[in-house]
């Protein structure tokens, strides 16, 4: 997951940085904020310490992370219970809908539900 996340960091800013190019916001640094959510709690414990990461493997990427949100080209890093992912529905039979559908209906994502 700490991998996944790295990867979605670099995505969302070379996306950034293409859309305020297109709609000339350059000279707006705080335009298009990015924040990343994780549903694993050890990956945002992590994230947030300032001890290295256990597995050596992993030190690189969670340190990569820290530096985005250090530098501010990340916002936010926030954690999100299981009870709140809305994704689970796809991949587990137990999981309600409900929200996920709320979501893509309403195209609205209630934040305070979430932190």
């Amino acid at each position: 997951e700490c991998i996944a996340m790295s990867h979605c960091i670099d995505e969302a800013m070379l996306l950034r940085d293409t859309l305020k190019e297109t709609f000339k916001l350059e000279n707006s640094p705080n335009a298009i904020p990015i924040s990343v959510f994780t549903d694993s709690k050890s990956l945002h414990e992590n994230v947030k310490s300032t001890n290295q990461a256990a597995d050596i493997k992993l030190r690189r990427e969670v340190q990569a992370i820290r530096q985005h949100l250090e530098l501010k080209e990340v916002e936010s890093c926030y954690w999100i219970p299981g009870h709140a992912q809305l994704a689970d529905c796809l991949t587990k039979s137990t999981a309600s809908p409900e929200n996920l559908l709320n979501v893509l209906t309403t195209g609205i994502l209630e934040m305070e539900n979430y932190l």
